[in-house]
């Protein structure tokens, strides 16, 4: 289907891997369908740690044994009341899935249509090069996770106008 976005949470670590084994497996172009006919993919788990790092506000944001925040499914969706009684079933996951990305486009719509427009590497690039013209301050944010899991992620500013 033209123009369809693949929505996922941790699909671009883990589902979209599988799929690209399946397809090569069968003798079918493994990357075709992730960029053919203006298709496109979308990891759920990089929007959360995204907006936990820049608009943490509005959503609840559980925290794990050792106090660092935690990124599980099925963590985000009981400390946010999403129903999710039957995690790590396929269909519960996407119910859940499709619920945390409605509230984080309820919660921060600006940061959640900001990161979908620049969910392709082009448009990226695209933001990057105007963001290096026009930008004040820093214009492109990192954010990453500990190494291990009792060190903690953050956010860096790695380009300034």
């Amino acid at each position: 289907m033209p123009k369809t976005c693949i929505v996922g949470y941790n699909n671009v670590r883990f589902d979209d891997e599988v799929s690209r084994n399946i397809f090569y497996r069968n003798f079918y172009d493994p990357y075709a369908w992730s960029w053919q006919h203006d298709n496109s993919r979308w990891d759920l788990l990089d929007v959360m740690r995204a907006c936990y790092a820049l608009r943490p506000e509005g959503i609840n944001w559980p925290e794990n044994d050792e106090g660092l925040p935690s990124f599980r499914l099925e963590h985000l969706t009981v400390a946010n009341d999403i129903e999710h009684s039957n995690a790590h079933d396929a269909m519960a996951d996407v119910y859940a899935t499709i619920a945390m990305a409605k509230l984080v486009k309820a919660r921060q719509p600006r940061l959640f249509d900001y990161l979908y427009s620049h969910r392709k590497q082009a448009q990226a690039g695209d933001a990057d090069r105007r963001c290096a013209h026009e930008a004040a301050g820093p214009c492109l944010r990192h954010v990453w996770r500990g190494a291990r899991q009792h060190q903690p992620g953050g956010t860096a500013g790695l380009a300034s106008g």
